[in-house]
């Protein structure tokens, strides 16, 4: 998506893993228009400060994909966070 011009967000735990992504992405297509933020989907105060922090920013269209989920956790991570930022 970055390398089509949107503002892309990686929502990740591990930040050392995000900078690395963005990286390898400006590698490819140098204006790229990324950034991380943190979040932990095992905890869900994580998962709050990140709707608080992403919607402060006035960035309302969020597309979750969770990688490395089990199904069932992730409709009930989803869920939650779209709950968390009404």
């Amino acid at each position: 998506m970055a390398l089509h011009g949107a503002h892309v967000v990686l929502a990740c735990r591990n930040m050392r893993s995000a900078k690395n992504a963005i990286n390898a992405i400006k590698r490819e297509h140098a204006p790229a228009d990324c950034e991380a933020m943190f979040v932990d989907l095992m905890s869900l105060k994580t998962v709050y400060n990140f709707a608080c922090s992403y919607l402060s920013r006035n960035m309302y269209a969020l597309q979750c994909h969770l990688f490395h989920v089990a199904d069932e956790l992730r409709a009930v991570l989803v869920h939650a966070i779209v709950w968390m930022c009404y």
